[in-house]
């Protein structure tokens, strides 16, 4: 669980948009916990996949496999136990993901410590 978290956290730092966790154990035989999010462009859905790799790899976890489509309209990022899905907000909406599991349980995270604050000027 502790994976999905930090890829939630990250996700959040990267600003992703309503990032969940559901915990799909006995409901799926792919993964026991999805990560799901959206961003708003292709270059941020692809910035949010590229720094959960980055600080999960920073933590020894690497990605089984990474699928994307060509527009970057959505990226899924296996870490074998977690899968994280990125969309833009239509494919999200498209996808349903969090009702096609509705009946998973939804997992709270915090974000990273000392994310989203600003540094103080210093005069």
């Amino acid at each position: 669980m502790e994976i999905a978290k930090q890829c939630a956290r990250s996700a959040k730092d990267k600003r992703a948009i309503e990032p969940i966790i559901l915990d799909v154990k006995g409901l799926s035989d792919v993964a026991s916990f999805f990560v799901i999010c959206h961003g708003i462009s292709s270059t941020q859905i692809k910035a949010i996949a590229d720094y959960i790799v980055e600080r999960l790899a920073g933590k020894g976890e690497l990605p089984l496999h990474v699928e994307k489509d060509k527009e970057n309209k959505w990226i899924i990022v296996d870490f074998v136990d977690v899968m994280v899905h990125i969309f833009d907000s239509e494919s999200r909406d498209y996808y349903r993901l969090e009702q096609l599991w509705g009946d998973a349980r939804k997992i709270k995270f915090r974000r990273s410590p000392g994310a989203g604050k600003q540094a103080k000027k210093k005069t």
